[in-house]
């Protein structure tokens, strides 16, 4: 993604949609120009109380008294969504997501107020615990071949037992689409051929959610796969079938 476009995502207060790698560019490649006393710092503080409050201010908000600009509120954006990226980097231990219930639980937070479609995978280990978490593609992912190649491709860089497929609809309506199921049944397809399975793929939208897994859609790809010859990879990224 462009630099602009980065930085007017944390102007607009969509940072959680930078993924780390990007917001570590914008740090290291940053010049600022001004400089802040730190009396104006206290003032700041004193007028949105504390670090959360800051964090919840709306850049209209921050620089309304003229002593605070754009650049100082994306600088303070950027340092405040990589603080918490470490925290949950360094703090969190390995969380098992047995029931599609617990990973609603443990994503719902992440992707409750994003503007536009992202697909996370989750990846697992033996014991169904997760061993990352990848934001895997941004915008509406189509049964595209590429789509399917990087999903696994992600999931044998870190050696991924099997994983978990999770994306939002900005909607707030949680129901699948026609091109979801169709994702779905193909890595479901690909995933069982190259022994690293889809245990679920789950949809996330307002305090609610959609498990592939729960409706039983995830078993009947299986059974699918189970009757397509090993050998037949390409027919599975390729084919439009319904």
């Amino acid at each position: 993604m462009k630099k602009n476009i980065l930085l007017n995502y944390l102007l607009e207060g969509k940072e959680k949609e930078i993924s780390t790698e990007e917001l570590l560019s914008i740090m290291f490649s940053y010049k600022i120009n001004s400089k802040f006393h730190l009396s104006k710092t206290k003032r700041l503080l004193k007028k949105f109380n504390n670090l959360y409050g800051l964090d919840k201010t709306k850049i209209k908000d921050f620089t309304a008294n003229g002593e605070t600009t754009d650049e100082q509120y994306i600088l303070l954006k950027l340092a405040l969504e990589l603080g918490k990226r470490w925290i949950h980097e360094s703090e969190e231990p390995l969380i098992e997501v047995n029931h599609s219930y617990a990973v609603f639980r443990y994503i719902y937070p992440q992707m409750k107020s994003l503007s536009k479609e992202i697909f996370k995978i989750l990846l697992l280990n033996s014991h169904n615990q997760i061993i990352k978490n990848v934001n895997a593609f941004k915008g509406t992912v189509t049964e595209a071949p590429a789509y399917i190649r990087d999903v696994f491709e992600i999931s044998l860089k870190y050696h991924a037992v099997s994983f978990i497929l999770v994306h939002n609809h900005p909607s707030g309506y949680s129901s699948p689409s026609h091109k979801d199921k169709i994702i779905t049944k193909k890595l479901v397809i690909a995933g069982d051929m190259l022994k690293i399975p889809l245990n679920d793929h789950i949809i996330i939208g307002e305090k609610e959610y959609f498990s592939f897994l729960d409706q039983g859609l995830i078993n009947n790809y299986r059974g699918i796969s189970s009757n397509i010859n090993k050998y037949n990879f390409d027919w599975i990224v390729k084919s439009k079938n319904n």
